[in-house]
């Protein structure tokens, strides 16, 4: 057991050290994606919506005429049984289509809450530590010390120690 303790163990550490050396292109290529499928499932649920509602609006607008048939014709003393049987199958075709639009537009808008956020690039990056944004923070420089500490002007020639260094001051 504790050996699949430290194997789950270092599985996190690698992912999570994967997370923070992931490249510039992975990251803009998982914001693209973010925004692609963030888009699609806001779109579906415009689509849903806008189906949901013409279609149920169709099918009550469908059914006042039945409903006024239907008692003109039980007064006049019969009811034509194919024409009824037709209203009701076209009137169940109207609702059927608005629910699944309705259900259209449930399933697409949760899924575009609870898609996880991904960040602009620039947020991404903004947001790893120190050591995972430097690159050469620590590397010895190439060239010695006297090469480093020369001169401003090329007419001024001078000795290395007489130029001032970081944190010294020059006694006047």
């Amino acid at each position: 057991m504790p050996w699949r303790l430290n194997q789950h163990w270092c599985k996190t550490m690698n992912h999570m050290n994967q997370r923070y050396h992931d490249s510039l292109e992975d990251r803009a290529r998982r914001r693209r994606q973010y925004l692609l499928e963030k888009t699609t499932a806001s779109t579906l649920a415009v689509v849903g919506c806008c189906i949901a509602f013409v279609f149920a609006l169709a099918a009550v607008f469908f059914a006042v005429p039945f409903l006024f048939l239907l008692f003109l014709s039980l007064n006049m003393g019969g009811v034509d049984l194919m024409f009824a049987a037709l209203y009701i199958f076209g009137l169940l075709a109207l609702a059927g289509v608005a629910a699944l639009g309705g259900r259209l537009y449930s399933s697409s808008e949760q899924k575009a809450r609870f898609m996880p956020y991904v960040p602009p690039v620039e947020e991404q990056i903004a947001a790893l530590p120190a050591e995972s944004i430097l690159l050469r923070g620590s590397a010895v420089p190439t060239a010695s010390p006297e090469e480093l500490l020369r001169a401003a002007r090329p007419g001024t020639v001078g000795a290395s120690e007489e130029l001032l260094r970081a944190g010294e001051s020059r006694a006047e």
